[in-house]
């Protein structure tokens, strides 16, 4: 990691958010969201810095055309406790052809997900989360020219939690 190109993004998510559909809802249920870049404070995040995150990119869509495997269990040490975990691996690849001004290019687009799940946590059981994403163009014909592939990586991390008193 580069601490300079590293942003931290904290979230308190009101109980509500249980009942979320669509990753666009996710913000009625954001009832606090702190950003920190870098080594810098937390602070609040201005409508500009939410929009350039795009947060509802953390919601996992369910494409059928993903491969989920399941993985051996693991200990996952957080800020929130430790706990045993099952761990599960999304991968997807998609290719799609595209125009770069008026050239034929092939745009490749691959997401690696790894998920570590609890039963001891409420809401999602979600305990730690890594997403990887890489995207790369090439012109068809064999010509050469790739560009440079972009990738990123997303991580969460459970912090703390608490049960409702039903």
């Amino acid at each position: 990691r580069i601490l300079e190109e590293t942003v931290l993004v904290r979230m308190r998510l009101s109980e509500g958010a249980r009942a979320i559909d669509d990753p666009e809802e996710f913000s009625s249920y954001a009832s606090e969201i702190l950003v920190k870049e870098g080594d810098g404070p937390f602070r609040a995040p201005s409508p500009e810095d939410l929009e350039e995150l795009e947060l509802e990119r953390m919601f996992l869509s369910s494409p059928e055309d993903s491969l989920r495997v399941s993985m051996d269990r693991e200990d996952v040490d957080t800020p929130a406790g430790s706990f045993t975990c099952e761990k599960e691996q999304i991968t997807k690849r998609e290719e799609r052809e595209v125009s770069l001004g008026g050239v034929e290019a092939v745009r490749v687009e691959s997401e690696k997900t790894i998920l570590w799940l609890s039963s001891d946590i409420p809401f999602w059981g979600l305990v730690r989360s890594r997403i990887e994403r890489e995207s790369s163009t090439a012109l068809k014909g064999g010509s050469g020219f790739r560009r440079e592939p972009r990738r990123s990586v997303t991580e969460s991390v459970l912090i703390s939690f608490s049960r409702s008193s039903d």
